[in-house]
């Protein structure tokens, strides 16, 4: 049996075919099959300049980040999210921090996640296998196996899979409820001191910033969860585009109307931060509501106002 929780932030959620799902850009909403999910994962590399904290994003479009050690020869942790489609037709999600030790533990504790082998070798390679465990809901428990690899090189540039396996059981009987699987996620990602910030949202979820060359504009990665009234869940990430930067610092207010299977969706959102050559920092608000025909809403899932931090080089 799993022990009990230990250390990290990490969150899940598993539903039936009525949650809604968002994965977006600024300039562009995708429409995506009406079902609960937590959205993927990116792994990144550094470059020479950017040894230690790296961004980006998976094959499922949603941030990740990596820190490595202080002589860039380890990996320490990554952030990530996924999405996982269940057998009985759901979709599963989570996020998490998973930990690069030498030996994965046999029976590991609920909400820690770890993959062996953090020595950066001489090609470059990083990571393996491990198992971990999860609280879905108020009566399911998740047993993950997790797989995390990738090649981190010498131009700053990385790339590598992700693969997660959850077998969902009923905490009070001990059956197994059903089995969910990403399946092989690639990511890919890059490092550069004072332009790719990582870091974390206060919800624990991973959040990556790209400055541009002018460093006139930003592009912000993240992700958030609300449940929704009267009834719901959601579980999100987005990229957001051109933020315009001035004096190192981006305030931008926005409203993206789009439909989703019929349904009527418009989400707000309320962006802003600050960069120095090495840190940023910031607040994420984020509303999500439908509306009927005559405009009124009927459902509403608000994250409210959550902070966020990063690192550079």
């Amino acid at each position: 049996m799993p022990g009990r929780r230990r250390g990290g932030t990490v969150g899940g959620h598993y539903e039936g075919r009525e949650a809604i799902v968002l994965h977006s850009s600024r300039r562009r909403t995708r429409r995506i099959a009406p079902v609960i999910a937590l959205l993927a994962v990116a792994l990144l590399a550094a470059d020479a300049d950017a040894a230690r904290h790296l961004g980006g994003a998976t094959s499922q479009d949603a941030p990740i980040t990596l820190q490595l050690s202080r002589d860039g020869k380890q990996a320490e942790f990554a952030r990530m999210m996924v999405q996982a489609p269940c057998d009985d037709g759901s979709m599963l999600g989570y996020w998490a921090r998973i930990d690069f030790e030498r030996r994965v533990p046999d029976d590991p504790d609920i909400g820690t996640h770890v993959v062996p082998d953090p020595k950066l070798g001489r090609n470059g390679r990083v990571g393996g296998a491990g198992s971990s465990a999860e609280v879905f809901g108020e009566n399911m428990v998740g047993i993950l196996t997790e797989e995390l690899r990738g090649t981190v090189r010498r131009s700053g540039r990385a790339s590598g899979t992700l693969s997660s396996d959850i077998t969902l059981v009923d905490i009070d009987t001990g059956e197994i409820v059903t089995e969910c699987r990403t399946g092989p996620l690639s990511w890919s990602a890059r490092g550069k001191r004072g332009r790719v910030y990582a870091g974390a949202a206060d919800n624990g979820t991973p959040l990556v910033v790209e400055l541009s060359r002018k460093r006139e504009k930003v592009a912000l990665g993240f992700g958030w969860a609300a449940q929704c009234v009267p009834e719901g869940f959601v579980i999100a990430n987005h990229r957001m585009g051109d933020l315009p930067v001035t004096d190192g610092r981006f305030d931008e207010a926005f409203e993206v109307p789009f439909q989703q299977d019929g349904r009527s969706l418009r989400i707000a959102f309320e962006l802003a931060g600050g960069l120095t050559a090495t840190k940023a920092s910031g607040e994420i608000a984020v509303k999500l509501t439908e509306l009927d025909p005559a405009g009124n809403a009927v459902m509403t899932c608000d994250a409210g106002r959550f902070g966020w931090k990063a690192r550079s080089g």
